[in-house]
């Protein structure tokens, strides 16, 4: 039998070789996991998808839950590009992974924004994005002694 080509973890970016290694995963076709990273990786997420504000993640964990609230959550149509595009760009202009992710989550739930309205994008994360942010930080700051209360 031939022996199949090394991949990559998509967490650690670590190699995986197929034919000797117990210890990965693929949870979709073409994403190849160690076991450990992607419990890690789940673990975050769900952690963020049960908007936990204080939760610290890398940028890849937080475009994945992004993504995924806009096609599970809002059942929203993405142009997958366009995504990663727009993405890419609101990085570079000093928003946070996580600051896109809350606003988007903002707009739609608080704001109650039109999924209809996306152009299967995230182009309106510029014009929400202090807004959002602040509301989260607020809530966040007024939630904190909720028990104390």
């Amino acid at each position: 039998m031939a022996k199949r080509p090394l991949v990559h973890c998509r967490k650690c970016h670590a190699a995986i070789d197929r034919d000797n290694q117990d210890d990965w995963c693929m949870p979709s076709k073409g994403y190849y996991y160690h076991t450990s990273c992607y419990e890690d990786f789940v673990k975050k997420k769900g952690k963020i998808l049960e908007n936990d504000i204080g939760t610290e993640a890398e940028d890849d964990i937080w475009r994945s839950a992004v993504y995924d609230y806009l096609r599970k959550d809002l059942k929203m149509s993405v142009n997958w590009n366009k995504f990663i595009s727009q993405w890419n760009n609101f990085l570079k202009k000093s928003m946070t992974a996580k600051g896109i992710y809350f606003s988007l989550r903002y707009f739609y739930e608080i704001a109650n924004g039109d999924p209809k309205k996306s152009e299967n994008g995230i182009g309106i994360v510029p014009h929400i994005y202090e807004e959002g942010t602040c509301y989260w930080g607020e809530r966040n700051q007024r939630d904190k002694g909720i028990c104390a209360r």
